[in-house]
């Protein structure tokens, strides 16, 4: 029993850890964009202080995702986020967004290729969150490379199926970790949580979707995939 207790106490404390450190980015990146406004008002330029609320306004974004999907991962029922109707580019234009200062900063060369377009009936805060936590994660991986970085996102039909993949040309995903990776506080990442895949894994299953990867020494390509025949 006093086993079991331990353990249960364990797995709270790596979840708690694991969500300090997803949204403590955000969090700062917020607090010192309005340290920026606060230093430069009432002179700020207007443009930038546009620019400035709109990064704020991501990064809150960004935090409401993460929590959706730590709900979502630690009880099912929470995950009541109302299905909306959304085009594929609409969906990949507001998550890109939120990632162009890092494509920029890490000097990624950046493809984004929506060949078909689709309207998906989803979850868009949750499935906003998945295709966040895999364009950041290929920016991690690229920070190991120090030159020809490049990242594409691309949007197709598969049979019955919208297809948006991303991919990028850093190391490959360690052998060890593949059959796993989808489970929880498994990471190829030093300083990886872990849950990040898992709560992708639950919240595609709740959109009527999947997701998986390939990767190899040339590329690591993760593809979410969402049923369009329900009937």
């Amino acid at each position: 029993m006093n086993e079991l207790h331990e353990s249960r106490l364990t797995l709270i404390g790596k979840m708690a850890a694991s969500m300090a450190h997803e949204i403590r980015n955000p969090l700062t990146t917020i607090v010192g964009f309005v340290k920026l406004i606060r230093n430069q008002l009432p002179s700020v330029d207007p443009i930038k202080l546009k620019e400035y609320l709109d990064i704020i306004d991501r990064e809150y974004i960004n935090i409401q995702m993460q929590i959706t999907g730590f709900l979502g991962f630690s009880k099912k029922n929470v995950m009541e986020e109302p299905f909306v109707a959304i085009t594929s580019s609409a969906l990949i234009t507001a998550v890109l967004e939120m990632a162009t200062p890092r494509l920029i900063n890490e000097n990624i060369h950046f493809i984004n290729q929506v060949a078909e377009e689709s309207e998906l009936l989803i979850q868009k805060v949750a499935i906003q969150q998945v295709m966040s936590n895999l364009l950041n994660n290929s920016i991690d991986a690229l920070a190991e490379k120090e030159e020809d970085k490049r990242l594409k996102v691309e949007g197709y039909y598969e049979g019955d199926q919208y297809v948006i993949s991303v991919s990028n040309n850093g190391p490959e995903i360690p052998e060890a970790i593949r059959s796993s990776l989808f489970q929880p506080f498994v990471s190829g990442k030093r300083d990886g949580t872990g849950l990040g895949l898992a709560i992708c894994k639950q919240i595609m299953i709740k959109n009527n979707g999947n997701i998986n990867f390939i990767s190899n020494a040339e590329q690591t390509t993760f593809y979410i995939k969402f049923n369009l025949n329900t009937k």
